[in-house]
């Protein structure tokens, strides 16, 4: 069971609402970049993914650090602060996908276990070119992961509040990884059940909570950077059938602060005592 979330924002990306959703502006918008650290009653702390870190540019080689240093990152230094909020050493690291802002900070946190996908090692075989229409920086990942295991590996299990199958990583049914790669080969997102009630991380299927409750979907142009366009749109359509079906279940997408917004005052709702947001 999670007994508590903290969203930390530990940074931010810049990006066109106008590919992110439909009738955007083409005025780039600051999109925060999100890590989740929970903590567990059996498997203690778990932190999912680690934003940039704070060596994200200087390990990328000079042509991919040129072009996403001009399409995302902010121009002022983005970093976490590893004394503000990340704990020493964590039980469990957990990454739900490979893009540099989910896996920039990995050399950088220390922990006992690492949990992913085994699409990192379909990934680290493509071809360089490949890697980078992927979003993929091998760079980033470090040679040795040390103990690290595969959500496919774990037992799967039917889902019947969202209809779905999800590896049950910790036994319990208490985080299920439910894969949904349109965004990004390996992406999987978690549904958590917490002491107040059931959670969707739902990562970076949409980049906007209005995708998923309004239908507010990525225009084509999106297609150019995102794994699978076509998978992506019947992900979003998933998450919108769910969030029609069960309005009250909180869904938390990485680059949403309107979701953040709404995880919170879902927390308040239900007596304030799961949910932190920490923002440095």
């Amino acid at each position: 069971m999670i007994t508590h979330i903290k969203v930390i924002k530990t940074g931010k990306a810049m990006q066109r609402p106008f590919l992110t959703r439909s009738g955007g502006s083409f005025k780039k918008q600051e999109y925060p970049i999100t890590c989740i650290e929970l903590e567990h009653t059996t498997a203690g702390k778990i932190l999912i993914d680690t934003g940039y870190g704070d060596q994200f540019l200087s390990r990328l080689k000079p042509v991919p650090k040129l072009i996403y240093g001009q399409l995302f990152i902010e121009k002022e230094k983005q970093k976490i602060d590893q004394k503000q909020h990340v704990k020493s050493t964590y039980d469990w690291l957990i990454l739900s996908h490979f893009h540099p802002d989910h896996i920039g900070g990995l050399s950088e946190v220390t922990y006992n276990q690492l949990m992913l996908s085994k699409a990192l090692n379909d990934l680290i075989e493509q071809a360089r070119l490949l890697q980078l229409r992927q979003g993929f920086f091998k760079e980033l990942v470090p040679k040795t992961l040390g103990n690290s295991s595969y959500f496919e590996d774990e037992r799967t299990i039917e889902c019947p509040d969202l209809k779905l199958k999800g590896y049950d990583l910790f036994g319990d049914q208490s985080i299920l990884a439910i894969p949904m790669f349109g965004h990004a080969l390996g992406q999987y997102i978690f549904y958590l059940q917490t002491i107040q009630g059931p959670v969707l991380l739902a990562m970076d299927v949409a980049w906007h909570i209005e995708t998923i409750t309004d239908k507010l979907l990525p225009k084509k142009v999106t297609k150019l950077i995102v794994h699978d366009f076509k998978e992506m749109q019947r992900n979003i359509e998933c998450l919108a059938q769910l969030h029609q079906r069960k309005p009250e279940l909180p869904i938390f997408l990485s680059h949403c602060q309107n979701s953040i917004t709404q995880l919170l005052e879902w927390d308040h709702k239900n007596g304030g005592a799961v949910v932190d947001y920490q923002e440095n």
